[in-house]
C-alpha cells in the first residue's frame, strides 16, 4: 500500500492539489484521475490495487494480529487469509496480489 500512497501523494504535490485527508486514499485516487493528475489507467489500477491490499491487510490484522508490507510465509495463515478474503486458495490470492503489485509498478513508472 505504501507504493500507492507514494504515487498518489507525489501526484498531489506535483499538481499542488489540495484534498482533505479524512476523505481517504480511494477518494484521492478518484479525484486525481478526474482532474488529470494521474492518467485514467493509473487511477483505475491504483484504485483496484489499493482496495485489494487494504482488504488483505485488514484480514492479516484480524487473523495474524499484525500488518505487513507483504504476505506472510506461514502456509496456514495464508490459507486463512485466502479463505477470509474470498480467494479460496493461496495460489489465487498470491497471483492476484502479484498482478496488483505489477499494476502499481506500472502506474509508478508512468508517473516517474
Amino acid at each position: 500500500m505504501m507504493d500507492v500512497y507514494y504515487v498518489t501523494r507525489h501526484a498531489q504535490l506535483r499538481t499542488r492539489t489540495f484534498f482533505p485527508p479524512e476523505r481517504g486514499t480511494t477518494a484521492l485516487i478518484e479525484h486525481l484521475g478526474s482532474i488529470g493528475a494521474i492518467d485514467d489507467t493509473s487511477a483505475r489500477d491504483l484504485g483496484h490495487a489499493y482496495v485489494l491490499l487494504r482488504r488483505i491487510d485488514h484480514e492479516m490484522r484480524l487473523l495474524g494480529d499484525r500488518n505487513a508490507s507483504r504476505l506472510p510465509d506461514e502456509r496456514p495463515l495464508l490459507e486463512e487469509i485466502a479463505t477470509a478474503t474470498g480467494f479460496g486458495d493461496v495460489e489465487h490470492l498470491e497471483g492476484t496480489v502479484a498482478s496488483a503489485m505489477e499494476a502499481i509498478r506500472a502506474a509508478f513508472e508512468r508517473e516517474f
